[in-house]
């Protein structure tokens, strides 16, 4: 009995692919799925990275020495662990990590243990087990979605085109203290709060879990398929949707950002679909 991949997608919202800030891992231990939060601080890190490609990459790298025993709340704590070192290690002035939270290199992840034979999902991205959709949101997203859609059909009231929008997001602008006040919430334990791999406390034992069993087709993905399907095909035709009839993301697609021009998205996106085979 083992595990067999049947599809994987990787793509960069950005046309420039190096710029992804998602992260596929297929080892011999673990799959997995990271997503590099998009940067709201000013630091650039080693090799001209945002906060969200540096988070992805360490991660990566960390998914090959993570033990193949490791538990879901042991294999969390250990992935910030190394992010924490990888971060003090590289920040020019680490001191600022501290006080600052939006400088914090951020990721979230999804990760299926070989060994054990369960899927770990850490923050907002999202899988199907067996045809059944697990999909974690937070209500700040969901928050700033709305008040950005709420601001640009506001300024189409008053005149402004969807292609002036596209050029320049006012909406975008308006959200964008929200954006970075809520790193305040990260790790915490009130209403707004939302769980996030930055190199400090973290709720472990908020890490979801659920058993694969043999037979079961599993797919992994990051937040950016706005609706997850059970194949490839079927979850990029809705990216596809989007373009052609909300690209701007502010009726249907809400969301804190559209697709800027020239650009494939409004976030990365990655798909794993594999299938636990039956002996």
């Amino acid at each position: 009995m083992g595990e067999r991949i049947i599809e994987t997608w990787i793509q960069a919202k950005q046309p420039n692919q190096e710029l992804c800030e998602d992260g596929l891992h297929t080892g011999r231990n673990y799959y997995a799925v990271i997503d590099g939060v998009t940067s709201k601080g000013s630091l650039v890190w080693p090799g001209e990275k945002t906060g969200g490609r540096f988070a992805k990459d360490v991660l990566l790298e960390a998914l090959e020495t993570l033990p193949a025993d490791m538990n879901a709340e042991g294999a969390v704590s250990y992935l910030n662990g190394v992010l924490r070192e990888a971060s003090f290690q590289a920040a020019e002035n680490p001191e600022v990590l501290e006080r600052v939270r939006e400088e914090r290199p951020q990721a979230v992840l999804i990760v299926y243990s070989r060994m054990r034979r369960e899927v770990w999902c850490f923050g907002d991205c999202q899988c199907m087990v067996g045809g059944r959709l697990y999909r974690k949101t937070t209500v700040m997203d969901e928050l700033t979605a709305g008040v950005r859609s709420a601001y640009n059909q506001l300024e189409l009231a008053a005149g402004k085109t969807l292609e002036e929008l596209a050029e320049h997001d006012t909406g975008r602008e308006y959200i964008m203290p929200l954006l970075v006040g809520e790193c305040q919430f990260a790790n915490g334990d009130g209403e707004y709060s939302y769980d996030v791999l930055d190199g400090f406390p973290i709720h472990e034992e908020h890490t979801q879990v659920y058993p694969v069993r043999p037979g079961e087709e599993v797919v992994l993905a990051s937040d950016g398929y706005p609706e997850l399907f059970g194949n490839l095909a079927e979850s990029e035709a809705v990216i596809r949707e989007v373009k052609e009839t909300d690209p701007m993301c502010m009726f249907r697609f809400k969301g804190p950002k559209g697709i800027a021009p020239g650009f494939h998205s409004f976030d990365d996106r990655t798909y794993l679909r594999f299938i636990l085979e039956e002996d």
